[in-house]
């Protein structure tokens, strides 16, 4: 088995103003920063150029975040993605609401700076669906205890095409498209020396890394001790059921896990200490 390290190097920038346009035919994701840049630079009837925006668009310090999966521990990040996909795959009008909302919170799936994407604008809708169904693919094997079969070059994962093919190993295939090797990253910040990690590309790289950690060295994921403690989201304000997160076994961070955050392992700690004072019926 390899043991797989994951680069800490991910920043993905979350412009202001995710939404989908039709460009040629196509849907894509686009930010309005992006689309207002365009608009200048065609009224100033200068040719719009795929690149153009990786300079000065004024989507620095204009409504701009940066999610960080890694330094945040989004851990279940890939199976998290999977499981709001699979609420929205089957209805056409969900899932183009859906992408808007999941890019306002995380950024683009395909580029850490949206720009780069297709034609200088973002991603194209239907990469997006065709990848989540992969991934989904992933998943469900793994969950079904066929994750090896991923490594097989022989096996085609999706959940529409059944057919054998003989081509490269999906796993290895996924990781060369999203993923780089990172030779800068410091091993869990302890070790002075430098190893080799697997940097993410983009979300769906960082979602491959996972995948890949899960079948290479046999991470099992299991509820958060918190995962149905009723409390107060400290981001939205509102009500929830539970934190609703997985967490591994084994984080990449080489620790051992049980609840997702400290705020889920207060509240879980309470639960027990307020179930344990319950006299026996």
């Amino acid at each position: 088995m390899a043991n797989i390290t994951v680069s800490d190097s991910l920043r993905n920038f979350v412009p202001r103003g995710p939404k989908l346009i039709r460009v040629k035919g196509k849907k894509l994701l686009t930010w309005a920063a992006i689309e207002e840049f365009q608009q200048r630079k065609k009224e100033k009837g200068y040719a719009v150029q795929v690149g153009d925006i990786s300079g000065s668009t004024g989507m620095q310090g204009d409504g701009m975040n940066i999610f960080e999966p890694y330094q945040l521990g989004r851990w279940d990040f890939h199976r998290a993605l999977v499981r709001d996909f699979k609420k929205v795959k089957d209805n056409q009008k969900a899932f183009e609401k859906w992408v808007p909302e999941f890019a306002e919170c995380c950024g683009d799936l395909f580029y850490d700076w949206p720009a780069a994407g297709h034609l200088g604008l973002g991603s194209l809708l239907e990469d997006w669906f065709a990848e989540l169904e992969i991934l989904e693919s992933a998943i469900e094997a793994i969950d079904s205890g066929k994750g090896k079969t991923l490594k097989d070059p022989k096996v085609l994962a999706t959940s529409i095409a059944k057919t054998k093919i003989t081509g490269p190993p999906v796993l290895s295939q996924q990781l060369k498209r999203f993923t780089y090797p990172d030779l800068n990253f410091k091993h869990q910040k302890r070790s002075k020396e430098s190893v080799l990690a697997l940097g993410a590309e983009s979300l769906i790289g960082f979602c491959w890394l996972l995948v890949a950690r899960e079948i290479e060295m046999g991470i099992k994921y299991v509820e958060c001790r918190s995962f149905s403690i009723p409390h107060k989201d400290a981001h939205s304000g509102l009500q929830v059921d539970g934190c609703g997160r997985w967490v591994p076994n084994i984080n990449p961070k080489g620790n051992p896990m049980t609840v997702c955050s400290k705020g889920c392992s207060t509240r879980a700690d309470r639960a027990a200490k307020k179930a344990a004072k319950k006299p026996a019926k």
